[in-house]
């Protein structure tokens, strides 16, 4: 996998398409679209700006990253960033403390798998609510 492929996917784990990543690292959708297709190498105000949006630049650069592969280093690239309240969430379904806050709870209602329909997340918890009818619901 090149530098352009790893930055296009660095890039879409961050959920913004080639103009917004490129404006928030300092360059045109042209100059964006070109680090893309290995046609140029981002320079280090770039790279920094790139960091700052949750990018592991030394996996887009090197393709080795903290991460020992590919699939936990995206995993760290979406972790990076996701909103506080999504860390949290996955911190605490990891059951990782973090020192001197208080982690939100996580909590999946039934319903059919994989299927969801519903959320909400507040500063203590995450609910999750997937497919089938609420109880006492009624048509």
């Amino acid at each position: 996998m090149s530098l352009g492929d790893r930055l296009k996917r660095a890039r879409k784990a961050t959920g913004l398409n080639q103009t917004e990543f490129g404006r928030a690292c300092g360059v045109s959708l042209n100059g964006q679209s070109n680090f893309e297709r290995d046609d140029n190498i981002p320079g280090g105000a770039y790279l920094q700006a790139a960091a700052n949006l949750g990018v592991d630049v030394n996996y887009v650069l090197t393709g080795r990253a903290g991460a020992r592969d590919e699939a936990e280093s995206e995993l760290l690239m979406r972790f990076r960033s996701a909103s506080l309240d999504v860390q949290a969430a996955v911190l605490r379904s990891l059951g990782v403390a973090v020192a001197g806050k208080q982690l939100p709870t996580v909590s999946i209602a039934g319903g059919n798998q994989g299927q969801v329909v519903a959320g909400n997340v507040s500063q203590d918890s995450v609910t999750i609510n997937v497919g089938g009818k609420k109880r006492g619901a009624r048509k």
